[in-house]
């Protein structure tokens, strides 16, 4: 039950926002009293915080495969921007992601969960200027913002995309990804 109310709640977190739903929805989708969301999840922080650190964990797993370690700068790009897509569109839904979705409930979060966002965008800005840095390195991509600059915007243009992809459809998050990657690279 514990792990049905947490997918549950992320993807309602991922579709409305932190602020935009509560332990009702859970309990009467799920067909559950609320009483048994509460037990597992005394305050909805709690629940936020879980969804999180279940999010950090899999970007965890996700950098740290080996899979992704072996890959060339562009392909870690391509498949970053692949695994947002992954994440975001799955069961027919428009998901934006969980760094777009709790920042834009930012002044509202409870202070650990402000926390463990703010974190968690670091990390993946981080991530993305280490890649970047790479690329640069070994001549594949050229730019001439510092990589953390053009980290910040690699990952507001995707949770952009997220949003806008809502009116404009799918393939605008693909030919816009495709376009980033094709710009960062030294023959264009």
């Amino acid at each position: 039950m514990k792990e049905n109310i947490l997918n549950l709640a992320e993807k309602l977190l991922l579709l409305r926002g932190y602020n935009a739903f509560s332990y009702k929805h859970i309990s009467s989708e799920l067909n559950i009293k609320n009483a048994a969301v509460h037990y597992h999840y005394p305050k909805k922080s709690d629940l936020g915080i879980a969804i999180i650190q279940r999010v950090v964990d899999r970007f965890d797993s996700w950098i740290y495969c080996p899979q992704i370690l072996e890959m060339s700068p562009k392909q870690k790009i391509q498949a970053f921007f692949d695994g947002y897509w992954n994440i975001c569109s799955k069961e027919g839904q428009e998901y934006i992601c969980i760094v777009g979705s709790l920042l834009a409930d930012y002044h509202t979060l409870p202070p650990e969960m402000t926390k463990m966002a703010c974190d968690h965008t670091e990390k993946v800005i981080s991530w993305l200027e280490s890649v970047l840095t790479e690329g640069q390195q070994q001549q594949v991509f050229l730019f001439d913002e510092l990589a953390r600059d053009k980290a910040v915007v690699l990952i507001s243009t995707v949770q952009g995309l997220l949003k806008l992809i809502r009116i404009y459809g799918d393939d605008l998050y693909k030919k816009a990804c495709n376009d980033l990657l094709k710009n960062l690279l030294c023959s264009k």
